[in-house]
């Protein structure tokens, strides 16, 4: 896992996060946190969003949300074209993909998540899965404290144990 030699960088403080988790995806379970770490051009975003999709596959009541930064909107779906034969419709409509344009609206959207009204992600379900594309292109700008990179962390990891909790045993 490659870490920023910047201790405040989001990239690193994401990094120190996982960590300690597993990160052999072929060994982990679906409540393993896991971080995807590389350069813009590595083809991130394909993998996190095939990812999705296997995630959605997996049940016919899993659900995934996808979160990515507004500006970043991709002019069609990230699926390679060997997967568009593999995946069918109904695993595609499971993935609803959230376009957020700060990393204050992104904290929204996650404190949001154990409430019992779902419909903020725009359908009545809890999700098996959050999926946050490109995490610290939220946090580039100066004026992005550590602090605030905290909250919004600590509000991820509200998240993850809300949907943790929904999904059972």
């Amino acid at each position: 896992m490659n870490s920023a030699s910047n201790s405040n960088a989001p990239d690193s403080q994401l990094a120190s996060f996982f960590e300690s988790r597993p990160t052999n995806i072929t060994t982990t379970t679906n409540k393993a946190n896991l971080a995807l770490l590389g350069s813009r051009r590595s083809l991130r975003t394909s993998l996190l969003f095939q990812y999705a999709l296997s995630i959605a596959v997996q049940s016919p009541t899993s659900h995934v949300v996808f979160i990515c930064h507004s500006s970043r909107k991709p002019s069609r779906l990230p699926i390679p074209a060997a997967a568009n034969s593999y995946f069918s419709k109904q695993p595609l409509d499971r993935v609803h993909i959230k376009y957020v344009n700060s990393n204050k609206a992104l904290r929204r959207l996650l404190i949001a998540t154990p409430t019992t009204d779902h419909a903020v992600f725009g359908a009545p379900f809890s999700p098996a899965c959050i999926i946050v594309d490109d995490f610290s292109y939220f946090f580039e700008h100066a004026r992005d404290s550590v602090e605030c990179v905290r909250i919004t962390i600590a509000a991820l990891i509200q998240a993850v144990v809300c949907v943790r909790a929904n999904a059972g045993p």
